[in-house]
């Protein structure tokens, strides 16, 4: 368990995935899916992106399209304050809003990207220097460099190998990860109709984290499970199973990944998560996949109640190193 807490230095994309959602939002709504995206974002030019953002707050408790699809209605409504709203990377951060999983932020980063061009990639070491609060790793400048990462798949045409490498070119390990993330998040919820990519396979769930450099493989895995549980049908003993079979110094980040699903898929009844979590082997596979829930929860509730609630239903050690996690993630990662 020691381990546990080096899984944390990277307040990575936890607070980002529900695209089980949103592969289910797109195939019952096709191409109204992407009308839905350009309704709310066209609520920007008129009223400004926080109109846009209040509506579909007002709407995700009442269509279930919203909610399911909640995140890329983010996306484009942050595009469209670049472009319709016409505002610049500062204003544009202080207008948003870190619902659904931060999705404004990272559309924000694609339309600014977008309008640099293939071009301007060269330029994107530079691109959130002053967004604020870089040394101490604030929300937004985090929001900023893993967006960067969604930002290169949206201007390459989401060729994941080489938008890895613009991410390559930030300076830091830190910034580096973080777009590494964003990378690999964009290809996961690249699978809709008018959103494709080539980097996902249905008879290798494991690609591409076993075809990307070592430097890569972290954030490969840490995003994989969503599309290894949408391969297996949804059966997190079968995903399990994979991930035991994986390089061994990555096995722990894929029982992570596994533990946000098993709480993506069970918000609000965190007994559901709980035994999920349990079909894994005893020891390091349910207590990573413990801690990955956890911290999904702080982040989906911007609270740790709920997290500390399902920390509780466990006893021992195990318990009180998920306390320990929600706490450290809350006050520095979420």
């Amino acid at each position: 368990m020691k381990k546990i807490i080096l899984y944390v230095i990277i307040p990575v994309v936890l607070l980002l995935l529900a695209c089980l959602g949103y592969w289910a939002y797109m195939a019952e709504n096709g191409p109204s899916a992407a009308e839905m995206e350009y309704a709310y974002a066209s609520m920007v030019k008129e009223g400004g992106a926080g109109a846009a953002i209040d509506a579909v707050k007002g709407d995700y408790g009442r269509k279930r399209a919203v909610k399911e699809g909640c995140h890329q209605i983010m996306h484009a409504i942050g595009r469209a304050a670049v472009w319709d709203g016409k505002s610049n990377l500062s204003a544009a951060f202080a207008d948003g809003d870190s619902f659904c999983w931060s999705g404004y932020y990272h559309g924000v980063m694609e339309g600014l990207l977008y309008e640099m061009g293939s071009t301007g990639l060269g330029s994107i070491t530079t691109v959130c220097s002053g967004i604020g609060a870089v040394e101490n790793y604030s929300f937004n400048y985090y929001n900023c460099v893993h967006g960067l990462g969604h930002g290169v798949m949206y201007v390459n045409g989401n060729e994941l190998f080489i938008s890895l490498e613009a991410c390559r070119a930030l300076g830091g390990w830190w910034e580096r990860e973080s777009c590494y993330g964003g990378v690999f998040m964009e290809n996961i919820i690249s699978t809709g109709k008018y959103h494709q990519t080539d980097y996902l396979k249905e008879d290798d769930l494991l690609y591409p984290c076993d075809a990307v450099d070592a430097e890569y493989k972290y954030a490969c895995y840490l995003m994989q499970a969503s599309w290894m549980l949408r391969g297996t049908g949804g059966d997190f003993g079968k995903v399990f199973a994979l991930c035991r079979g994986i390089e061994p110094e990555f096995r722990t980040t894929c029982f992570q990944s596994l533990g946000r699903e098993a709480s993506g898929y069970n918000y609000g009844h965190p007994s559901w998560a709980k035994r999920l979590c349990l079909l894994g082997k005893k020891g390091e596979e349910q207590e990573y996949c413990i801690i990955g829930a956890a911290m999904d929860m702080v982040s989906y509730y911007h609270s740790t109640d709920e997290a500390m609630e399902f920390c509780a239903l466990f006893r021992g050690n195990i318990s009180e190193e998920c306390g320990k996690v929600v706490g450290f993630y809350a006050t520095y990662g979420s």
